[in-house]
């Protein structure tokens, strides 16, 4: 249950929602319609790696895997859009 609700939390931008991120991940991918999008454009020491109509991609700037999405991002490197099922 507390994994819902601290889920919950980080999508809405509820309370204490970047508790998920100080404990869990060097990535997280978020939809563009939750509240979390912008928090996470604004939040220090992360930084959107991939974006597209529906979701974005955002990197602990400090984390390994900083580097390469850097890099594939300015050699523009382009994701073909696929149909969202249903």
């Amino acid at each position: 249950a507390d994994v819902y609700w601290e889920n919950e939390a980080f999508t809405e931008g509820l309370y204490d929602w970047d508790r998920l991120l100080e404990r869990h991940t060097d990535l997280a991918l978020v939809s563009k319609d939750y509240p979390v999008f912008n928090l996470l454009g604004l939040e220090p020491g992360w930084t959107l790696a991939y974006e597209d109509e529906i979701s974005a991609l955002f990197v602990r700037e400090a984390s390994p895997a900083s580097e390469p999405l850097r890099r594939a991002r300015g050699a523009g490197v382009r994701v073909e859009p696929r149909t969202v099922f249903p």
